[in-house]
């Protein structure tokens, strides 16, 4: 899917499941592409089972050990989306902004 990614020149990808909130960015020979997790819900597990699988300086934000659960807020419109992590308490986590890439 990676690939497809790329050749759409697709800005962001959004996924579940790893019961955790993270950041990935990505800078590649094809250009750079933002990963956002948000599978924590009710419950976040201090797991790390793809750590060994993450590029090195990817990493921009994660976090299960600390949250009881969250969830992300997304706005978005021509210029510009922006990725809020919001704890199960309501606290804001962590916040990024990602511009669309050139058609």
């Amino acid at each position: 899917m990676k690939p497809l990614l790329y050749q759409y020149k697709v800005s962001a990808y959004f996924s579940g499941h790893d019961h955790t909130l993270q950041h990935l960015h990505e800078v590649t020979e094809d250009g750079e592409m933002d990963y956002m997790v948000t599978g924590s819900a009710t419950n976040s597990l201090n797991i790390r089972w793809h750590k060994d699988d993450v590029p090195p300086g990817s990493l921009k934000f994660w976090n299960a050990d600390t949250v009881d659960g969250g969830f992300a807020a997304v706005s978005v419109n021509k210029e510009l989306l922006t990725f809020t992590f919001i704890s199960g308490e309501g606290l804001e986590l962590y916040q990024t902004t990602v511009k669309p890439r050139s058609l």
